[in-house]
Parts: structure tokens; sequence; C-alpha cells
């Protein structure tokens, strides 16, 4: 039994054309859930990458998505997450049109990761403010939130990036230099901005989670006229940080 849902699983793939034992009355009713799958798939790539889609044209986003469902067949029964690497699995083909898809790709996953993560607790202004008069704050470990995605482009991106997401049209040319933008969820709206090197360093050490003493130091080392100070309030404020921990001596 093994070996059939195994031989099924090829054929919904497109791995396969026949399944063993299945006689060709019943091959075109298997068809149908081959055809059933690759287009579920199909469609939440195109709603999960909006401004790819819009770029791409509607037979070429199918193409590409029709490679990607082949090369990378969902593993989960929900398909809400499907297509997280779809970026990554872009920047890996070398057919030419492709290449300026790939930052619009990250950008439209980052909003989707931004916008599905898991409600967690923050680290409020008010716990920050206990622990600065306590004399301990620099030695807290936070990490960034779940619902903060970080996009490291090699080109300027966002600026079409939201035209495309507000019905909009690109400016058609691409600034080629590279590009930070931090996205996270804020009451249920995507916030997104561009973020300098001291910052993009900063919420790179929260990612990993280290003392927010390292992370300013890390920050000050790229970029000598950064302020944490209106930097860390803002980003308390908005929500971005959660799990303070006093470091162990």
């Amino acid at each position: 039994m093994s070996a059939f849902y195994a031989e099924f699983d090829a054929y919904l793939r497109g791995e396969r054309e026949r399944v063993a034992g299945v006689d060709d009355q019943h091959v075109g009713r298997l068809r149908v859930y081959r055809n059933g799958s690759i287009r579920s798939c199909t469609e939440v790539l195109r709603s999960n990458y909006p401004t790819v889609a819009d770029l791409a044209g509607g037979a070429r986003m199918t193409e590409l998505a029709v490679g990607f469902v082949s090369a990378r067949p969902p593993i989960e029964a929900h398909l809400t997450s499907y297509g997280r690497d779809f970026p990554a699995w872009l920047a890996s083909l070398a057919e030419p049109d492709v290449p300026p898809l790939v930052p619009f790709a990250r950008l439209d996953r980052g909003w989707t990761t931004a916008y599905f993560a898991r409600d967690e607790a923050g680290f409020s202004p008010a716990r920050a403010g206990r622990l600065a008069a306590e004399g301990i704050l620099e030695e807290c470990v936070v990490r960034l939130a779940q619902h903060v995605a970080l996009i490291d482009n090699d080109c300027a991106a966002l600026d079409d990036w939201v035209a495309l997401r507000d019905g909009g049209s690109p400016s058609g040319a691409l600034v080629d230099r590279r590009q930070r933008v931090a996205l996270w969820r804020e009451q249920d709206e995507i916030r997104f901005r561009e973020v300098e090197p001291g910052e993009w360093t900063f919420l790179r050490a929260a990612q990993r989670g280290v003392p927010l003493i390292e992370a300013g130091e890390a920050a000050v080392a790229v970029d000598s006229e950064f302020d944490l100070g209106p930097f860390f309030a803002g980003i308390l404020e908005a929500g971005l940080l959660c799990e303070a921990e006093q470091r162990e001596a």
C-alpha cells in the first residue's frame, strides 16, 4: 500500500503519467486530482506573490508557478504558508527575465510572513523603563518578534513594490543599490520602511538574540552616527521586540 501512495504522490507532482494498478478508465479521474493539486498551489503562489504575478504577467506567472510546484511540492496539508522558498527558487533560475522579479518576491514574502505570524507578548516601553531604572536594561537579551521580516535586496525595489501593492504601476527602472527593508505587523496593518546600515545591524543582532548593549555596539561599529535612543524607543513603541531576559553573570 505504501508503494501505491508513493506512486500516487509522484503522479500528483507530475513525475509519472500513470499509477501502477490503475486502469485507463480511472486515469482520467486521477488526472482531476493532479490538476486540482497543481491549480491550488498555483493560486496560492499568485495570492502570496501578487507583485510578482503583476510583473510577470498571467501566462509567465503560471509557468513559473507550475515549475516551482514541480520542484517544491507542498509537504503540509494547509497551503497558507506554501511557497516560502519561492524567492530563493526564483533566484536560482538562469532565465534572463527572472532576476528583476526576485526583490519583489522577497518583499511579498516578507508581507505574508509579517501578516500571518503568531501574536507574542511584546517587550513594552514600560518594562524597558523599569529595567532602565534598575540599571540592568543594557544586559537584557531581546529578540525580534516573529511578525518582523527583514529583507535584503541588491536593488531599490521598495517604491515600485508599494506602487504595485496599491494597484499602481512600477517606475520601470530599478536603482542598482543595496536596499534593506523591515516589514512588521502593527495593529493588523503591515508597516514597512527602508533601514539604514546601523539600524539593520541592530535588528539583525536582535534577531539572533543578544544583549542590548552588544546590539548597540555592533550598530555603532558600522555607523558612528547611529543614535540608539530614538531608534530603540521607536521599535519599542512599534512592538518589534519581545522576550526580554537578563543575561546571567
